[in-house]
């Protein structure tokens, strides 16, 4: 039988970015709000996250 890997859901001490666009903004805006809330909840500290706004999604990997 394999071996079973479970991570910990804490980001605490964690630098984070997020990538995100202003293309379709009332959807990715609502994306950006989950990410950011979700690692709030699991410890990470609102100074310890970066987003990074590309104009759309082909410049995405430049940004990245």
């Amino acid at each position: 039988m394999g071996k079973t890997f479970e991570g910990t859901m804490t980001a605490t001490g964690f630098r984070v970015a997020i990538v995100s666009t202003r293309w379709n903004d009332f959807i990715v805006d609502r994306l950006l709000a989950g990410a950011k809330d979700a690692l709030l909840r699991h410890g990470a500290e609102d100074r310890m996250i970066d987003v990074a706004v590309a104009p759309g999604a082909y410049e995405v990997p430049f940004v990245a």
